[in-house]
């Protein structure tokens, strides 16, 4: 079940960057 909390985290990251290039570039 380890390899779940990366896999978390890394999708967050990518939300989080998402939220940051719709905001600079939108």
């Amino acid at each position: 079940m380890d390899w779940m909390v990366p896999l978390v985290l890394y999708n967050l990251l990518i939300l989080l960057a998402a939220k940051v290039i719709e905001k600079l570039f939108g």
